[in-house]
């Protein structure tokens, strides 16, 4: 047991406020937006002055008494547990802190764009004998169609982290279609395939059955947006795709996103205990491990493509996206003054959305 000694308490303050105070400096050189406390996004700044401050003062308090090193009162194993329990304590304080100080910050699309959320009669479709539901959103009446349009969801998310877009798509003409990838949500089907192929063919089978032979255009929202540039290029009936905010990926197929610079405390935490999409026999796959096994994405040779980016550099630099886009052939590249959790339900994104689909 520790004896509660004159420094024990002293000690655990002082590696407390140093390791607090790293912290703050790691946040603004790496630019772990999520987990600032200074700002969303992180005050650069600041946060280095607060560091700065936090550590030397820390270590002056600890260290003014007179003759402090000749009669230290913890050593060996318990300066260790001090050292270990600050850096955890620190840790966990920051998590908590940025969470709570900026949690309106971080919010998800809603299930709906200006709008309540809606029950639905799920409909399916067929994949090599698994049954996906889908959501399908018609035109508002009176509305010409004007097409149909494949929505794709981000990592980790759901068929209904779009429905926002899909009612604003909807309400101008489009019929549309969400459902949620391989390892996510209602979707019985784990991951088998990174590019999920087969998932996406029989989706827009299905919604070309529903249509006859109208445009089709496939959209899609962060891996969505990788997904939605692959189906551009692999199959013929879909004439357009919109990639908003995909993860840059280079030459090689590395990723060059850096998605620890929005995401915040409590979901680093949940990510590391459960990472959400479910990979072969039921087992978490990250999203890192689908990227590294998933083909890299070839140039379009057909069809029209939008590139729509977050012109901060929190999880995609705009000059990665860029080159990226370039690789890919797209037509065109936009960038919104949003960053990535926001975009998705920027007025900006859905109107350049929009005037691109036509």
């Amino acid at each position: 047991m520790l004896g509660w000694r004159g420094d024990i308490l002293e000690m655990f303050l002082l590696f407390l406020g140093v390791f607090f105070g790293i912290l703050q400096i790691i946040v603004c050189k790496k630019k772990l937006n999520g987990i600032s406390i200074t700002g969303y996004p992180d005050r650069e700044k600041v946060s280095f002055l607060l560091g700065f401050f936090l550590i030397v003062i820390s270590c002056a308090i600890y260290f003014w008494r007179p003759g402090h090193f000749a009669y230290p009162d913890v050593e060996g194993v318990e300066t260790l547990l001090l050292l270990v329990g600050g850096l955890v304590t620190a840790i966990l304080l920051q998590l908590l802190i940025s969470s709570l100080a900026f949690r309106n910050s971080y919010r998800r699309l809603s299930t709906a764009v200006g709008g309540e959320s809606l029950e639905f009669d799920l409909p399916e479709f067929l994949v090599e004998e698994s049954k996906v539901p889908y959501i399908y959103l018609e035109p508002e009446p009176g509305k010409e169609r004007l097409g149909g349009i494949l929505l794709m969801h981000e990592y980790g998310g759901s068929k209904k982290q779009m429905l926002g877009v899909g009612r604003y798509l909807a309400n101008r003409g489009y019929a549309v279609m969400l459902f949620d990838l391989d390892g996510h949500g209602e979707n019985p089907r784990n991951i088998e395939n990174p590019a999920m192929t087969s998932l996406i063919e029989k989706a827009v089978q299905e919604l070309a059955s529903r249509l006859g032979g109208a445009d089709l255009a496939a959209v899609g929202y962060g891996f969505g947006g990788l997904l939605a540039i692959k189906t551009l290029g692999e199959i013929e009936s879909v004439e357009a795709a919109v990639a908003i905010d995909p993860i840059a990926l280079d030459a090689s197929g590395n990723p060059t996103a850096n998605a620890a610079r929005e995401i915040k405390g409590i979901e680093i935490i949940k990510s590391a205990l459960a990472p959400p999409a479910r990979g072969r026999n039921g087992k978490r796959v990250s999203l890192k491990k689908l990227l590294e096994k998933m083909e890299t994405t070839e140039p379009k040779s057909r069809g029209q493509l939008l590139v729509l980016s977050t012109s901060k550099t929190w999880f995609n630099d705009p000059e990665n996206i860029s080159h990226f886009a370039s690789y890919v052939g797209a037509d065109q590249v936009e960038f919104v003054d949003a960053n990535h959790a926001s975009i998705i339900k920027s007025p900006s994104t859905l109107e350049k959305l929009t005037s691109f689909l036509g």
